[in-house]
């Protein structure tokens, strides 16, 4: 059996990947195809990787292929991100996919926007940031 740290690496790639909006292939190997590294990472999902959606799988070999290459820190702070995201009700994890959505059918200009807000937040002082969250 996995251990839960296998899982949650696995699962905080994935989410992190998932919400940069990585471009993925169409096409999905079976676990015997993939590289010795991305069953290293993906090795919790090794007993049912076959059984996955085409598409799923696609997904998560991409995100073995990031995970290989991001430093210490970069992994840090995807672990980071997944445990904020775990720490999310399904509610609110629905609300957040929703936003998501939303975000990806803006029109490239208004995206641009966004971001630009979105890096001037971050740049704030967390006195702030938490003053403007309330």
């Amino acid at each position: 059996m996995k251990t839960a740290k296998a899982i949650y690496q696995t699962v905080a790639i994935a989410i992190s990947i998932l919400l940069a909006g990585i471009a993925l292939p169409v096409s999905a190997q079976n676990w015997d195809e993939l590289n010795p590294q991305q069953q290293q990472v993906l090795g919790a999902l090794s007993e049912t990787w076959n059984a996955l959606p085409e598409e799923k799988r696609a997904r998560l070999s991409q995100v073995a292929n990031r995970w290989q290459n991001m430093d210490p820190t970069q992994k840090e702070k995807a672990q980071a991100r997944f445990q904020r995201w775990q720490s999310l009700s399904p509610q609110q994890r629905s609300a957040v996919k929703q936003r998501l959505q939303r975000f990806r059918e803006l029109p490239p200009a208004q995206k641009r926007r966004v971001k630009q807000q979105f890096r001037r937040f971050q740049s704030l002082p967390e006195a702030k940031k938490q003053a403007l969250k309330e």
